[in-house]
């Protein structure tokens, strides 16, 4: 825990983000995030559709969407 914290403060963002609802109504500026992770969480919404582009929105141009 000691790297992810040093590092975690300079270089990322971690946070809690509910994935099924509008990043509109959560605390996330669209076009902010350079890369994005998700582990065993896409697949597992209720509309895949609708999470890929909420997640779409959050990525700037040249993004990466990493599953």
């Amino acid at each position: 825990m000691g790297g992810m914290n040093t590092y975690t403060k300079r270089y990322a963002l971690m946070c809690l983000f509910n994935i099924e609802d509008n990043t509109d109504l959560q605390e996330f500026t669209p076009g902010s995030m350079d890369i994005i992770f998700g582990s065993n969480v896409v697949h597992a919404t209720k509309n895949i559709d609708n999470t890929l582009q909420f997640l779409k929105k959050l990525l700037k141009t040249n993004g990466l969407l990493v599953l």
